[in-house]
């Protein structure tokens, strides 16, 4: 019965969330609210921080500024990372084919 609890006192915030982003009645609004949780970012962010400041420093030499760091390096590497929570937030937001 706890964890019932716990689902009940998520839902007003959780409506919250996807009423501030007009996503009602978009399917979209229960993959992204699901995905964006605390244990996912803070998983997100732990697989950035993996990456060897050996590469960040290469790409700074070559040239590349933040932005395209993050997209040229970190991003790519931080692939199985996000592609397991968009997964995670399609089989808990019951996206089916």
């Amino acid at each position: 019965m706890q964890k019932v609890k716990a689902t009940i006192g998520g839902m007003v915030p959780f409506y919250l969330v996807v009423n501030s982003l007009g996503m009602i009645d978009s399917p979209l609004a229960l993959i992204l609210p699901t995905c964006c949780n605390a244990m996912n970012i803070v998983m997100l962010r732990t697989g950035i921080l993996a990456i060897p400041e050996s590469i960040i420093e290469a790409a700074e030499i070559d040239g590349a500024g933040p932005v395209r760091t993050m997209v040229r390096i970190a991003v790519p590497l931080s692939m199985p990372f996000l592609q397991k929570h968009f997964e995670k937030g399609m089989i808990i937001g019951g996206v089916k084919e």
